[in-house]
C-alpha cells in the first residue's frame, strides 16, 4: 500500500468513520497500523475496519509487529526508538508478557534481550 493513500473505515462494531494512513503493514492477511487524522492510532484491515491501538482488541491486534525485528519497526516508522513512542510499544510487551501465550512472551522477550528500553 502506497505511503500516500489514506483510508477512511469504520471503527469497529460502530458507525464512526476514522480517516487514517496506513503505515506499517502488520500481517501478511493485511492487516496495518496507521495514524488517524485525529493523532491516534490504529490497526485494522483497509476497506474493512479499524480498531485504536490502545484498546485491548488494538492492542492483541497488533501483536504480530513483535515478529519483526525491533529496529526494522522503528526503521518503518521513521524513528531511531520505540520508547515512548505514541503507539504504546509498552504497553504491548506488557500485554505479550502477561503469560497468556508463550509465542507473544517468547517474542517479547526477544525484544527486551534486543535493548527494547523500559522507560524512554
Amino acid at each position: 500500500m502506497p505511503d500516500s493513500q489514506w483510508r477512511t473505515d469504520h471503527l469497529r462494531d460502530t458507525e464512526q468513520l476514522v480517516h487514517w494512513l496506513p503505515m506499517i503493514r502488520v500481517t501478511h492477511a493485511g492487516k496495518w497500523v496507521g495514524r488517524a487524522d485525529d493523532g491516534r492510532w490504529v490497526v485494522g484491515e483497509p476497506g474493512r475496519h479499524v480498531l485504536p491501538t490502545d484498546s485491548p482488541p488494538g492492542m492483541i491486534a497488533f501483536l504480530p509487529l513483535l515478529e519483526k525485528p525491533m529496529e526494522q519497526v522503528a526503521a518503518e516508522l521513521g524513528v531511531t526508538s520505540l520508547a515512548g513512542h505514541a503507539l504504546g510499544f509498552e504497553h504491548v510487551l506488557e500485554r505479550a508478557l502477561a503469560g497468556w501465550s508463550v509465542y507473544w512472551t517468547e517474542l517479547a522477550v526477544a525484544w527486551l534481550e534486543a535493548g527494547f528500553p523500559r522507560n524512554p
